[in-house]
């Protein structure tokens, strides 16, 4: 296609249709560093959500836990409660309170009895010993369930003493609880989860005491701070856990998925960072490097089930240059080779499933900044949209022609050159594969942006005439 257009994004809506377009502008822009012109890190607008459920100003900032030097005093409180809760993986979902429960903590704790809550419960922690019938028994299924389990809390759980768990759980029964459950959506300072969070407190400090948290890096002179504890408690239960709870009253299963997304964009996060290292380690142009460092450009993947080792099958990535994918499963088959070499934990097992895995359920949107031959030039020619290729028509070429990707010998030849002596040697003839925007369509483009903006600015005077008029008679 001729007539090849240099515009920036910033442009679109004001671009004029007079600018020049001639192929030496098409190798300008091609040339462009994508360490300049694609901003590294730009991401989405992340709006602030209303009604979110969580109680306003329980939520404790990691940089006041680093300050209090509690870091691992708030792991062991967040451990210590999930243990009381029974719940024993990330997706857990808090139980709701029960009216038989309510109804039970109401007629043994009226608001008519004059009971100090704290002294009360300091009074059974320390006479929590010899464990009943009713605790032991819920500390053989605290046992099951974390010996079942296979993350960092079911791990953390089973090098809990017996004794400390007995402890926990006889204090419980005997207040009079048929297990540990806050009442998430109710007042915090409510005698029901007042007890609740005295029960936990006061139980954690004493498993503390006794370095029942060793494993945990819990600090002691932490516990010496009632406060201190309270607002670590009351973040974890009132924020992080209300906020579970409501997500999964409002939509069943959104927990299970919201974790799993995460635990799929984890992997390929470290995917990412051990590609661009083995990259930056080789000497490869700096926009190479930039692109691999995106987690975006890489594939998701999914355990195989029932396979032993572990392996992992990768979804599709659509639009990706099979030349750039090449260069990623080189790059991991050379990392794994190191870390063989040294000893050291190997990357997982990836491999593509014959039929096809297809698309990934996770994370459909292309990329954000990547280069031009990011995409395969039939998929940028024929899939993407006009508007589409504008956000992506100043990123550069990072890549040659396939012809000297072959052996090392070739790739030695381009992997370090600047980007001006990368364009003339190899990458303007890779970018006259791909179809840019002509004049007229950017044109148009920006004749549509403009009115939209129009629109706009007459609904606004609209509504402006509207809010003037519904005050008269």
């Amino acid at each position: 296609m001729s007539g090849k257009h240099s515009s920036s994004k910033r442009r679109r809506s004001n671009s004029s249709a007079n600018e020049p377009s001639s192929r030496s502008q098409k190798e300008s822009r091609g040339s462009g560093s994508a360490s300049t012109s694609r901003s590294k890190g730009k991401g989405k607008g992340k709006g602030k959500g209303k009604g979110t459920g969580k109680k306003k100003g329980y939520r404790m900032a990691k940089k006041e836990v680093k300050d209090k030097q509690a870091t691992g005093t708030q792991g062991a409180i967040r451990l210590h409660c999930r243990i009381m809760w029974g719940l024993f993986a990330q997706n857990s979902i808090p139980p709701p309170v029960l009216p038989a429960t309510m109804a039970a903590f109401n007629a043994r704790f009226s608001r008519d009895d004059d009971v100090d809550i704290s002294a009360h419960i300091e009074d059974l922690v320390e006479n929590a010993m010899p464990a009943g019938e009713k605790a032991l028994a819920a500390v053989v299924d605290v046992q099951t369930k974390a010996l079942l389990g296979r993350g960092q809390i079911a791990l953390d759980t089973r090098r809990m003493e017996e004794t400390h768990l007995q402890l926990i759980f006889n204090t419980i029964a005997r207040a009079g609880l048929d297990r540990w459950a806050p009442d998430l959506f109710g007042p915090p300072e409510s005698s029901y989860n007042v007890l609740h969070k005295q029960i936990a407190l006061s139980t954690f400090q004493s498993v503390a005491k006794s370095f029942g948290y060793t494993h945990m890096k819990v600090n002691l002179n932490n516990l010496l701070s009632f406060n201190l504890l309270s607002k670590l408690y009351d973040s974890f239960v009132y924020n992080y856990m209300t906020e579970i709870a409501r997500k999964e009253a409002t939509s069943q299963g959104r927990v299970g998925r919201e974790q799993m997304k995460a635990v799929v964009r984890n992997r390929r996060v470290t995917l990412a960072d051990s590609r661009s290292q083995y990259l930056r380690n080789q000497g490869y142009r700096s926009e190479l490097v930039q692109l691999a460092e995106d987690p975006d450009a890489h594939s998701d993947d999914e355990l195989i089930p029932n396979v032993s080792p572990a392996k992992y099958a990768i979804y599709d990535k659509p639009g990706r240059s099979s030349l750039l994918c090449g260069l990623f499963r080189y790059a991991d088959g050379q990392a794994k080779s190191h870390d063989q070499r040294s000893g050291v934990r190997e990357m997982r097992t990836r491999e593509e499933p014959n039929p096809s895995a297809g698309p990934s359920p996770w994370f459909k949107r292309h990329p954000e900044n990547v280069p031009i031959d990011y995409f395969t030039p039939d998929y940028w020619n024929q899939e993407l949209t006009v508007r589409e290729k504008v956000e992506y028509m100043n990123n550069g070429i990072v890549l040659p022609l396939e012809a000297h990707c072959h052996s090392l010998d070739s790739i030695t030849k381009w992997k370090s050159l600047s980007t001006d002596e990368f364009m003339k040697k190899f990458g303007n003839d890779k970018l006259a594969l791909y179809n840019m925007p002509t004049e007229d369509e950017l044109a148009r483009l920006a004749e549509m942006d403009e009115e939209d903006e129009e629109d706009e600015v007459d609904e606004d005077l609209m509504d402006e005439d509207d809010e003037s008029g519904s005050g008269s008679d």
